[in-house]
């Protein structure tokens, strides 16, 4: 990975190789000349550069375990080496099933690694960057889970929680630098998610037909919503009702049961 010589604007985007990110790879194609492309599986981040290049935008590929903490180190070195990134996705992201104590521990600690640990130190790498050139966007794809008390779904509800919380923070950090932060919260989507072996018992069929959003509505709505300079990012009008129930306590453990028994 080399910085752009000719400094067309770039987008970063992990977990790029499938769902969200890999439609954030598509839709920021055509408002960056460059984007690159970072996840673990080579193959599909091959369809997704010949996706993008189809578009008209150049794309390099990173194959990169961001539960690696080294992997992740030599990353944002490099990307704190490129000075026009425009755009920041930490959308890599995956989930578990199961009592806190019955999912193994490296999970655990794997989750908090791809969700927080990459998210903290690739934003820090692009951050000086942005504010030099006085304008740039950093989303980082949270959940509706962050609003919830989540048995058997403990750390996923605690990272993603993380997430918002620090969009939050780092957003009045960031005030009139031109800098943007979002933290994107969306419910269930249509992706690869639930198809993963830990997800095997997840029965789609349980979730009201209508609570479900497709990549492209989640990419569309947070992309529309950047302008707003709202930090937290709700897509859907019935998850967004939910989210403002979710002010209390009781709702949030509600909430959180109901998604276990799914």
């Amino acid at each position: 990975m080399t910085p752009s010589a000719d400094a067309v604007e770039v987008a970063v985007v992990t977990g790029a190789s499938t769902g969200i990110g890999r439609e954030f790879a598509r839709r920021l194609a055509k408002r960056c000349g460059k984007v690159i492309l970072i996840a673990r599986d080579a193959a599909r981040l091959e369809e997704t550069r010949q996706e993008v290049v189809a578009l008209g935008a150049a794309a390099e590929i990173v194959v990169c375990n961001l539960s690696e903490r080294s992997e992740v180190e030599r990353l944002a070195q490099q990307l704190s080496e490129i000075p026009n990134i425009e755009y920041l996705v930490n959308n890599a992201g995956f989930g578990t099933m199961g009592d806190f104590v019955d999912v193994d521990r490296q999970q655990h600690a794997d989750m908090i690694n791809v969700h927080v640990v990459a998210t903290v130190l690739l934003t820090h790498a692009v951050v000086p960057g942005m504010k030099a050139r006085g304008r740039g966007y950093i989303i980082n794809v949270a959940s509706m889970s962050s609003f919830m008390i989540g048995p058997g779904q403990v750390t996923y509800a605690a990272t993603k929680a993380s997430l918002t919380s620090f969009s939050e923070s780092l957003q009045v950090e960031l005030e009139r630098t031109g800098v943007q932060v979002q933290a994107l919260c969306p419910g269930f989507t249509r992706t690869d998610f639930h198809n993963r072996p830990q997800f095997e018992g997840f029965d789609r069929d349980t979730i009201s037909a209508n609570l479900w959003l497709t990549p492209e509505q989640v990419v569309d709505f947070s992309l529309r919503k950047l302008p707003s300079k709202r930090v937290v990012c709700v897509p859907g009008l019935k998850n967004q009702f939910f989210a403002r129930l979710m002010t209390f306590r009781f709702v949030r453990i509600i909430a959180g049961k109901s998604v276990r028994k799914k």
